[in-house]
């Protein structure tokens, strides 16, 4: 694995699902409504389950399919409203509202669209304990 290329949205999950107490989602499908307009379902399986592939996460905007991304990659929509960026801000919003201190998530210059907002080795070490070692 190559933690440079690291998915932000996905690793901003997995600090919400910790922070929930949601995490590790190993061996189980996590649904989570993270506002009124995204909606979030993981599936911490080997195998496809609710249609959504092994170890990905299928997002949704305003009930329809907006994203599916895994640690490593996945696609996005590029719409106004219903984007990458957009998602992890809103997601930013929601650990801020759970006490989180997201003060270096908000930092301007690691804001670089496709780049995780925390250290790429502080992303993997968190992503692999979320997912209990997926190899």
């Amino acid at each position: 694995m190559n933690p440079d290329q690291l998915s932000t949205a996905f690793y901003m999950v997995a600090r919400l699902a910790d922070k929930l107490g949601e995490a590790p989602i190993k061996d189980k499908v996590w649904t989570h409504k993270l506002d009124d307009h995204w909606s979030i379902k993981i599936n911490g399986f080997h195998e496809e389950k609710d249609s959504v592939p092994p170890y990905h996460m299928m997002i949704e905007f305003n009930g329809f399919p907006a994203g599916c991304v895994s640690p490593w990659e996945g696609v996005f929509a590029a719409g106004t409203e219903a984007n990458e960026d957009e998602f992890i801000d809103a997601v930013i919003v929601k650990l801020e509202a759970l006490g989180m201190d997201v003060s270096e998530i908000r930092e301007e210059d690691l804001r670089k669209k496709g780049q995780a907002r925390v250290s790429p080795e502080q992303a993997e070490s968190e992503i692999k304990e979320f997912l209990e070692d997926i190899d």
